[in-house]
């Protein structure tokens, strides 16, 4: 889905009161649209959670997303956590680490 389908898409989902964050390589379409959290990666297109197989790369955008559903309380709020194509080394992300996020990231009203 592209940036700005996405970002339209949350802004709808906000207003029923269904949290939503963005995952953006398009820094200012989101800015325009206005999506509600955004975390944006430069990361080239159809590869925005990162390389084909690279499973702690991906799991780290994750963890980065649900860190932003949790602090970005003002709307159109953006991180962007500087991530760099191919030359940043990314830690293993422990399964049991990850399921306590996901847990805690439900549990949020």
């Amino acid at each position: 889905m592209c940036n700005r389908a996405g970002g339209l898409i949350a802004r709808v989902l906000e207003s029923y009161q269904i949290s939503t964050v963005s995952l953006s390589i398009n820094l200012s379409i989101s800015q325009r649209i206005g999506c509600p959290r955004t975390v944006f990666v430069k990361f080239p297109h159809g590869a925005s959670f990162g390389e084909p197989g690279g499973r702690d790369q991906q799991l780290t955008v994750l963890r980065d997303m649900f860190w932003a559903l949790q602090n970005l309380d003002e709307p159109g709020g953006i991180v962007e956590p500087g991530y760099r194509w191919r030359r940043t080394t990314y830690s293993p992300v422990p399964p049991e680490s990850f399921q306590r996020e996901v847990e805690a990231t439900a549990e949020t009203p």
